[in-house]
């Protein structure tokens, strides 16, 4: 994949030799690429390594497979020798920007010290900014795509971020994230496109349909969605995924979901009992606030939340996480679901995994390393948060009537709303999840 950069920043390595990690070059390279991706304009780090291979074509560089129509140096003080500069010179006269933002080269490495002359020599032919200039500026070094290669467009407002160009196949791939939610809209020439979706877990492949153009997409908080999109049906490399997930990767064909019910009471602390600590602990916790305000202040491996649900007939549930310290492993009657390391913390539990009558609910979460070494110092006053930190939420699919179907009366729906999905501990202990050879947990547990 080649993706569409058309800026490359020189990391200023020996300006970081000269002047420390802490110099202005430091931030500026920061604030540079602060400011080129909020606004939206693709670039790469390079170094002189880059600029002395570098092919120079007619108002662009080429390093390797990239090719770049604006060159930053970002507070660049010390370059390797005076042959930099006339690369840099080399550039300007084939068309390429050049944008310079506060310290100016002033030291070399290697030679004759002529780098403040010669730098003053070259200063007419580049764009020298005090600080890192306004996004129309920015803006401007980007090449405008033409309408016959797809591309991503973000709303006002959005705070989706994406990064993608054309692949080797022919097809365009993209990578869309977000830290909290957001939009991003895919724009598609003319002539029939198909878009798939990759699920990076697993590999999963599944085909979306774009019903409108633009295509709108939709990312959760945190969320990461890869799509490749390609003219010819041939499906890409991948695990194919089953015609009715790929309806409902399209949007149809999603369950509907019922209210959520708090999962608030009737929760086990389960420790393995060859955990390093704690081993074999087992007791009740309460689920609103995390395991270090309930007597386990300095103990950060591995620990199971246990609950029993009771259900009458096996539906497809979503449980949502809302607050989490940790990453967390979900398993069903000893059979794992899904796990996620970040928000949202939403997971979908297949019918199948279910049984009329007690099932066997496991939040396996692996919290953060830190209270073993930094609580009660002068680091870390109070311990950091660690489990759940919120009672869980737990859905059952609501499933559309058949056809010809009467409604059900009142006295079934109360008593279907009050059993299709109930929730109720149980004292007797819960069998242990067999996680043997799972080495995430096992690193986390020691």
């Amino acid at each position: 994949m080649s993706p569409q950069s058309d800026v490359a920043v020189l990391y200023p390595l020996r300006t970081v030799w000269t002047a420390g990690q802490l110099g202005e070059q430091a931030s500026a390279t920061g604030e540079w690429a602060r400011a080129l991706t909020e606004s939206r304009v693709g670039f790469h780090l390079v170094d002189e390594r880059d600029l002395e291979a570098a092919a120079v074509e007619e108002g662009a560089v080429r390093f390797g497979d990239h090719r770049y129509r604006a060159l930053v140096l970002p507070a660049v003080t010390t370059l390797r020798s005076a042959r930099s500069l006339r690369r840099l010179r080399r550039l300007t006269e084939a068309g390429v920007r050049v944008l310079v933002s506060g310290a100016t080269p002033t030291v070399y490495q290697e030679g004759p010290q002529t780098a403040a002359e010669d730098w003053a020599d070259l200063a007419p032919a580049v764009e020298t900014f005090h600080a890192v200039p306004e996004a129309a500026v920015l803006r401007g070094l980007a090449a405008r795509r033409g309408q016959t290669e797809p591309t991503l467009r973000v709303p006002a407002g959005s705070p989706v971020r994406w990064r993608g160009g054309p692949d080797t196949a022919g097809g365009f791939r993209f990578a869309c994230f977000t830290e909290t939610e957001g939009t991003v809209e895919l724009l598609l020439p003319g002539g029939p496109w198909h878009i798939e979706e990759w699920e990076a877990t697993d590999g999963t492949v599944r085909t979306l349909e774009a019903t409108e153009n633009p295509a709108v997409l939709r990312l959760e908080q945190n969320e990461l969605r890869l799509l490749r999109v390609h003219r010819d049906a041939e499906r890409a490399s991948g695990r194919a995924d089953t015609a009715e997930d790929s309806e409902a990767a399209a949007g149809h064909g999603t369950p509907e979901w019922s209210a959520p019910e708090r999962l608030q009471s009737g929760w086990l602390l389960e420790i393995a009992q060859d955990a390093y600590e704690e081993a074999g602990t087992r007791r009740d916790i309460a689920v609103t606030c995390g395991w270090q305000r309930q007597g386990l202040p300095a103990y950060t491996g591995t620990a199971d939340y246990v609950r029993q649900i009771e259900i009458d007939t096996p539906v497809p549930l979503e449980l949502t996480l809302p607050a989490v310290a940790g990453a967390v492993i979900v398993s069903v009657n000893g059979t794992r679901v899904g796990q996620r390391a970040w928000a949202p913390y939403r997971i979908t539990i297949p019918a199948h995994t279910l049984r009329p009558g007690r099932n066997e609910l496991r939040i396996r979460v692996a919290p953060s390393a830190a209270n073993r070494y930094y609580a009660g110092t002068g680091l870390r006053a109070e311990p950091e948060p660690c489990g759940l930190l919120a009672p869980p939420l737990l859905s059952h699919a609501l499933q559309p009537p058949s056809p010809g179907a009467s409604p059900p009366s009142s006295q079934q729906a109360d008593r279907c709303s009050d059993s299709c999905c109930s929730t109720r501990s149980s004292p007797s202990p819960s069998r242990a999840l067999d996680v043997v050879g799972d080495a995430t947990a096992e690193l986390q547990r020691h």
